[in-house]
């Protein structure tokens, strides 16, 4: 149990939401959110994110793929039966070499922004998973 935990305290990565070039956005006309993650040059193995939306005091989840090291990734989501979200955070979920996985910290937490959304692809867009209260 020990060397376990060890493990998980070595785990190193960080991610962080982009809200600069305006690919964090809420489209209210057309209840779409999408969310420009940036992840920071590391060695550590970082499969998945947790993208956090903050909607009237609760929190909806969506476990998504991690961008690469180093790299940038957008990510569309479906608001259709929610709410506009106030805010969005994102975390990364660890893996240890033992194949566990461990929840980091939240690492970036912004108030939503909200404009207009042109050329949405509905194919890509993703649907929020678990609530939290």
């Amino acid at each position: 149990m020990i060397t376990e935990g060890a493990e998980f305290d070595a785990l190193d990565g960080r991610v962080s939401i982009l809200t600069n070039d305006g690919y964090t956005t809420y489209d209210a006309d057309q209840d779409v959110a999408i969310v420009q993650i940036k992840r920071a040059p590391d060695d550590g193995v970082m499969n998945r994110i947790k993208i956090i939306f903050s909607i009237d005091g609760a929190s909806v989840t969506s476990i998504v793929p991690a961008p690469g090291s180093g790299q940038s990734k957008t990510y569309t989501f479906n608001f259709t039966g929610y709410n506009e979200p106030d805010g969005v955070s994102v975390a990364p979920i660890f893996v240890a070499s033992s194949g566990q996985e461990k929840d980091g910290i939240i690492m970036s937490d912004v108030i939503m922004p909200k404009t207009k959304i042109n050329n949405v692809d509905i194919a890509s867009m993703l649907n929020l998973s678990q609530e939290y209260s």
